[in-house]
């Protein structure tokens, strides 16, 4: 993991994180749309390790899934990974939870 956050970091601070735009269905059922730099889509809670509770919320049983919009720039990229690994990272600005439709 070490070797990853290594790599990763040197990427964020190295590559210009341009944004895209994801459309998606809220969980009110209305479109949204978000410019991202990256964006997870996930339905499992607990990935183990040290990444455990990557997106709190998210259930095999549920039918929608829960994403994590990151548009945070590469300071606040470094600090969402090392909240993720201090299991506080929704304090970090730039990153928002929200459940999805589609």
């Amino acid at each position: 993991m070490l070797a990853y956050y290594a790599r990763r970091r040197v990427l964020w601070l190295t590559l210009n994180m341009q944004t895209f735009a994801a459309e998606f269905s809220a969980d009110n059922g209305l479109p949204r749309q978000a410019a991202v730099s990256e964006l997870l889509a996930v339905r499992i809670r607990n990935f183990g390790g040290v990444l455990r509770e990557l997106a709190p919320g998210a259930s095999l049983d549920r039918k929608r899934s829960r994403l994590v919009l990151f548009t945070p720039t590469a300071g606040q990229s470094i600090s969402a990974i090392l909240s993720v690994v201090g299991r506080c990272w929704m304090q970090v600005s730039g990153i928002e939870l929200i459940h999805s439709r589609a």
